[in-house]
C-alpha cells in the first residue's frame, strides 16, 4: 500500500495557523483586518506565501520568523501518529502553492523525515502527479488523503483502479487506511 497526503489542512493546520497566527501578527503590525482578508481573497489564487504579503503591506521582515516560528504548534499529531507506524518508502506528500514557502513549511515542521517524496504541484490539479504514482504501483491500493473534494474531481478513478481518495475532514484516519 501507498499513502499520498495532502500537507495544507491534514499534516498541517494550515487555515488555523493563518487565523490564529499569521492575521494576528499582521493586524498587530498595523493592516487593518478588511485589508488583510482583501489582500488574501486574491493572493490565495496566485500562491500565497507570508513573503508576498509581508512585502505587500511593507512590514518588517522580523514579521516573518515570527509567524514560521510557530507552525509546529499547528502540527496534527493524531495524523503523524499514523504515519509514523508506516513505511517511510509507502508514504508520499503532495501539495500545491507557493514552492518555496510550501517546502520551507514541511522542512521547519520536520514531517519530510516520515516520507519517501516530498511533491509540490506547480498547478492546483493534483491529478498528474497522482496517476503518475498509481502508474508506478500499479499492484499496490494507493490511498490519498486530502481535505478538498476538488482534488479528487479531475482523477480517472476507472483508469486507475487502485486509488481510492479519501476526503480528511479530521477522522480518524487509523481504521480507514490500517486496516483496508
Amino acid at each position: 500500500m501507498k499513502y499520498i497526503f495532502d500537507f495544507d489542512d491534514v499534516l498541517l493546520f494550515t487555515t488555523r495557523h493563518r487565523k490564529e497566527c499569521i492575521f494576528p501578527l499582521v493586524e498587530q503590525a498595523g493592516v487593518s483586518k478588511e485589508a488583510l482578508e482583501a489582500y488574501y481573497a486574491v493572493a490565495r489564487k496566485e500562491r500565497f506565501s507570508p513573503h508576498k504579503l509581508i512585502q505587500y503591506f511593507e512590514l518588517p521582515e522580523a514579521l516573518y520568523e515570527k509567524i514560521m516560528a510557530q507552525l509546529k504548534d499547528f502540527l496534527n499529531l493524531e495524523v503523524l501518529a499514523l504515519i509514523q507506524k508506516l513505511p517511510k518508502e509507502d508514504c508520499f506528500i503532495n501539495s500545491y502553492g507557493e514552492e518555496a514557502y510550501q517546502k520551507e513549511k514541511i522542512e521547519r515542521t520536520e514531517v519530510d523525515k516520515f516520507f519517501s517524496r516530498v511533491l509540490i504541484e506547480p498547478a492546483v490539479s493534483k491529478k498528474e502527479t497522482i496517476e503518475n504514482i498509481c502508474l508506478e504501483f500499479p499492484n499496490e491500493q494507493i490511498f490519498f488523503i486530502d481535505d478538498k473534494s476538488e482534488s479528487f474531481s479531475d482523477l480517472d478513478t476507472q483508469k486507475y483502479p487502485n486509488l481510492k481518495t479519501i476526503l480528511y475532514t479530521g477522522q480518524d484516519l487509523a481504521d480507514i487506511i490500517v486496516d483496508s
